[in-house]
C-alpha cells in the first residue's frame, strides 16, 4: 500500500478535519479493507477517524511498504501528539496502535523501532507511553543487519532504543518519573547505554536535566 500524502502538508490536516466533522473522504487514498483489522476501537473514536487510523496501521505493518514510516508519523503526530501543527486531533488507542507496529517489526529493525519510541514519548496518552517505554527499556540490545546500517538514519547514530525509551520516560512527568524509579529500583534495564543513563538520571532524581 502507497501513501501519497505529505504528512506536513496543509492539505492532509484539511482533510483529517474533513474525516472528524463527518465531510468528505480523505482524498481516496487511504481508503482500504479493514475487515480483518484486530485492533479494539475505543467507544469515543469517531468512525471514520477510526478508519483512517486502521489504513494507516495496516500501512506501518507493511514490511514491503516503502512509505511505512510516512504511516507511523501520520498514526502519531496527526492523532496523538498534543503538540502537533495546525489542527490539534488527540485521540485515545494511539500508543496501542504504535505498540502493536513496533511488536509487529522484526527485532532487529532499529529504524523503524526507534522511530516508534521516539514517537511515543510525545503521545498525549502519557500513562499508556510511559508502560510502553519501560517495556522497551527493559528488552536487550539488538544490532541491526548490515545492509541496514547503512541508512543514513541508522548510520550515523549510536544510540540505543532502549536509551531512547529511557530518555523519553524523563520527559513524561510524573507517569515517567514513577517508571524510572521502578526500572532502577530492580535493575531491570540491562543495554550498557540505558543503564549508565539512568543512574545518572537517578542522580537528579529522574527529571530532565536543566537547558
Amino acid at each position: 500500500m502507497s501513501i501519497g500524502i505529505d504528512p506536513v502538508r496543509p492539505g492532509w490536516r484539511h482533510s483529517i478535519a474533513q474525516v472528524l466533522c463527518g465531510g468528505l473522504t480523505v482524498l481516496g487514498v487511504l481508503v482500504a479493507d479493514v475487515k480483518g483489522i484486530a485492533a479494539q476501537q475505543p467507544p469515543d473514536v469517531p468512525q471514520p477517524a477510526a478508519r483512517v487510523l486502521d489504513s494507516l496501521e495496516r500501512a506501518a505493518e507493511d514490511a514491503r511498504n516503502p512509505r511505512r514510516l510516512e504511516a507511523v508519523g501520520k498514526i502519531a503526530f496527526e492523532f496523538g501528539n498534543p503538540r502537533s501543527r495546525g489542527l490539534m486531533v488527540t485521540l485515545p488507542g494511539v500508543v496501542d496502535r504504535l505498540a502493536r507496529v513496533y511488536q509487529q517489526a522484526r527485532s532487529d529493525d532499529r529504524l523503524m523501532r526507534s522511530y516508534i519510541v521516539k514517537a511515543v514519548a510525545v503521545q498525549a496518552e502519557q500513562r499508556d507511553a510511559a508502560a510502553f517505554l519501560a517495556n522497551v527499556a527493559r528488552e536487550p540490545a539488538t544490532r541491526p543487519p548490515s545492509a541496514e546500517r547503512s541508512h543514513p538514519m541508522v548510520a550515523h547514530s549510536s544510540t540505543s532504543i532502549q536509551l531512547y525509551a529511557v530518555g523519553g520516560l524523563e520527559g513524561l512527568g510524573d507517569e515517567g518519573v514513577a517508571a524510572l524509579r521502578e526500572l532502577y529500583r530492580a535493575g531491570s534495564v540491562v543495554e550498557p547505554k540505558a543503564k549508565a543513563y539512568l543512574a545518572a538520571s537517578a542522580k537528579r532524581d529522574f527529571r530532565l536535566p536543566p537547558l
